[in-house]
């Protein structure tokens, strides 16, 4: 190459104008790295979260952010087909491990080859590494020369803009979520529960589940009542503590906190996910906690007389189903059989509760995660609607439902409430305005203040 050659192409990278073929597109390679730097700001809060729940996780989190953080700022300053070529490699790999932890499990860790839950950060994490993975590959086969004219400058700003607004869109909810200290918009952290003991529950067919269980406060006659959580996320992501440390206020985080001042047990647990564990893996778990609890009142100081259920969307289906189904669908297998899984109070949050019209219902992501975990069966589906089992000896319930939900329709928990109502069951029904599904936006009436208030006083009058 002539010594103007170079010159030219010196100049031609300056500017923004890739001509040399060694040198991948600028006009991809730009936002490729603002994808990055974002997926190594999220990576290093999950390295904060998980150094304290497993540091070898944790620190593992924090050599792969501080990686990607340096060829970030490489693909920015300096972007060569060579640093391409290793954030590809680089994000493929942690997509890699990804798809491991999630679908077999880790090789080493406290439960190792378990599959561990999927969760929301880290799946919009993931896409944003996939959508990376996308503009490198396109970086590196692009061959059409960009020319002097304005067309690759054009793509390298709308591209760039849209990876930065997927950062700001996606990565800082996925920070806040990692975090669990970020409230939007900004309200005051509760005052913080004791801190939860982890224990394994149960552990069908050798997959061990956890339980979180936090204490009541200092002072608490015992035995005391207890109160079991069951996340959400479609039977297919979560674990027992994404939900009550979302960052958003809603009447699921405001509780730990309130159940431990008023002198409750609190456990909180994980469950056989989907699609790795098909239907009824899921309320054969939750069956086996409240069992365990039962068969262990005497060591966590709790009476067996009187256990609560609350559950969130997918976990509102499980509680009530522990509140409606008994030993007749086959359910209760496994540990602690000479134990009942039949729990004193429901309390369910915008669960499903007709799965055979379900799909005629609900938006299209909604019935995906029905579909994926419980098949078409009309047989199955009935099976594992609440509807099916509502029985006059059924528990008091209490349904909090948003009006403008779309993901499980109000028709759903109206329909549940009328049946109890007949079978003359206990109950009371709070439909919620403005919102949607989740109940922790902004502008819903009754507040959330207000419905955790309206929980606990349901608890009290059911428990204490």
């Amino acid at each position: 190459m002539s010594a103007r050659q170079s010159v030219s192409t010196r100049c031609c990278l300056a500017s923004g104008r890739v001509s040399s073929p060694s040198q991948p597109r600028r006009a991809l390679v730009l936002p490729a790295g603002v994808l990055l730097l974002g997926i190594a700001l999220i990576h290093f809060a999950s390295g904060g979260r998980d150094l304290a729940d497993y540091e070898p996780f944790g620190y593992l989190f924090f050599g792969a952010a501080a990686l990607e953080l340096l060829l970030a700022l490489l693909l920015l300053c300096r972007p060569t087909r060579f640093t391409a070529t290793a954030a590809a490699v680089v994000s493929a790999a942690v997509v890699g491990v990804w798809l491991l932890s999630r679908v077999a499990g880790m090789p080493f860790g406290p439960t190792t080859w378990q599959p561990m839950a999927v969760n929301a950060s880290d799946l919009l994490t993931t896409i944003m590494q996939l959508g990376l993975l996308g503009l490198l590959a396109a970086a590196q086969v692009w061959r059409k020369p960009s020319g002097r004219g304005r067309g690759s400058r054009l793509i390298a700003s709308a591209t760039s803009g849209v990876a930065a607004l997927a950062v700001l869109l996606v990565g800082v909810p996925a920070v806040a979520m990692e975090t669990g200290d970020v409230r939007w918009p900004a309200t005051p952290l509760p005052a913080a529960a004791s801190p939860a003991a982890s224990i394994t529950y149960c552990t069908p067919n050798g997959v061990a589940l956890a339980m979180d269980v936090s204490e009541p406060s200092a002072g608490t006659p015992r035995p005391a009542p207890a109160v079991l959580y069951v996340h959400g996320g479609g039977w297919a992501m979560g674990d027992r503590k994404t939900d009550l440390t979302q960052p958003a206020p809603s009447p699921i985080t405001l509780l730990p906190a309130e159940l431990a001042s008023r002198g409750y047990v609190l456990a909180s647990i994980d469950y056989r996910l989907s699609p790795v564990y098909a239907w009824p893996a899921q309320i054969e778990d939750a069956k086996c906690a409240v069992r365990f609890l039962r068969a262990h009142a005497a060591e966590l100081g709790i009476d067996p007389n009187r256990i609560g259920a609350f559950g969130r969307s997918a976990g509102g289906q499980l509680v009530s189903l522990l509140g409606t189904a008994g030993p007749d669908p086959g359910w209760d297998i496994g540990e602690y059989a000479d134990q009942s899984s039949q729990v004193q109070a429901v309390v369910d949050l915008f669960g499903p509760t007709d799965l055979t019209h379900f799909d005629e219902q609900a938006v299209w992501w909604a019935r995906c995660f029905a579909q994926l975990t419980m098949g078409s069966s009309t047989s199955t589906r009935s099976q594992a609607s609440p509807l099916t089992w509502v029985a006059p000896n059924d528990p008091p319930f209490m349904i909090l439902q948003g009006k403008d939900d779309t993901a499980v329709p109000p028709s759903q928990s109206e329909e549940l409430a009328d049946r109890l109502t007949t079978a003359g069951v206990p109950l009371q029904l709070v439909l919620v305005d403005h919102a949607g599904h989740g109940l922790a936006n902004p502008g819903e009436e009754p507040a959330a203040a207000t419905l955790a208030d309206r929980l606990l006083a349901f608890f009290d009058a059911t428990l204490q």
